[in-house]
């Protein structure tokens, strides 16, 4: 009778700075799940933890405390009394774990922060699309906050609205301008597949592309998807561009899955071209 062969032990396979770009991405997308009823966030919510898991196995290898660490934080217990009803339970349970992933990721990420290198001196020059994707990224994220803002306008003013993506783009770009010299505009990308595109924005100094979507009846998870997909491709053709920043405006949230819908597309990334997603405003 053969003996039952042990399971394959795998190594870490992820790069610590990749890894920590993950986790933190993971981290902000656990926010949803606070405050939330336990059975309506409960798929959303093992979708999250199962890519989490895929990320700290990749970072951190199958034998490494954390991998063990991450995947019991599913046992997390609330408190209760003996006798409450089993529902709350289940929603105390549910928010034990949340409050356990939280701890957990956190620790990680600061175990990250410490495997990397020392920040740059002040006689060294970091590259520019660090600093500038933040600001990039801050931007995009308060595009909600931007726009409903516009849209409020007293004393009989016409209010500025969006009602489509090129009122997206339109704002996007007078708020890029503000902060960066070098905006350039529909771009021409080379072709893919047969297909050509333009691209919406490119900070040439910083190596950064900017890509704006907004949903419609017609363009939800499934098409956005494909079209960023697309994109994501002719971007790695270019060699004048690091980071991809994909800005999905989703006012009337007609994606059913924002955070899938984030991991998959920034999952695409590589040495070539880093992918950042962000959705707004948030569910």
């Amino acid at each position: 009778m053969q003996s039952r062969r042990a399971p394959d032990q795998l190594p870490a396979d992820w790069l610590p700075a990749k890894t920590l770009t993950q986790l933190r991405l993971q981290l902000d997308a656990l926010q949803q799940f606070k405050g939330r009823k336990c059975r309506e966030a409960k798929a959303e919510h093992s979708s999250w933890f199962d890519n989490t898991a895929m990320i700290i196995r990749c970072g951190f290898g199958t034998q490494h405390p954390n991998f063990f660490d991450f995947n019991f934080s599913g046992y997390a217990v609330g408190e209760y009394q003996q006798y409450e009803r089993e529902e709350v339970k289940e929603q105390l349970n549910f928010e034990a774990r949340v409050k356990k992933e939280e701890s957990c990721i956190n620790t990680y990420i600061r175990e990250l922060e410490l495997m990397l290198p020392d920040e740059p001196s002040s006689q060294e020059v970091a590259p520019p699309w660090l600093d500038a994707c933040s600001q990039v990224l801050f931007l995009c994220r308060r595009f909600h906050r931007f726009a409903t803002a516009l849209a409020n306008r007293s004393r009989g003013k016409s209010a500025v609205v969006v009602n489509d993506e090129y009122d997206v783009q339109y704002l996007l770009n007078a708020l890029l301008r503000v902060h960066f010299d070098d905006v350039r505009s529909e771009d021409p990308a080379p072709s893919y597949a047969g297909a050509s595109a333009r691209v919406d924005f490119v900070l040439k100094t910083e190596q950064i592309a900017v890509e704006a979507k907004m949903t419609r009846s017609g363009l939800r998870d499934k098409e956005v998807a494909n079209e960023l997909l697309l994109d994501i491709a002719r971007y790695k053709e270019r060699g004048d561009c690091k980071i991809l920043v994909c800005l999905v405006y989703d006012p009337s949230h007609l994606i059913a899955n924002p955070h899938g819908l984030r991991i998959d597309l920034t999952q695409m990334s590589n040495d070539r071209l880093s992918v950042e997603v962000v959705i707004v405003p948030e569910p």
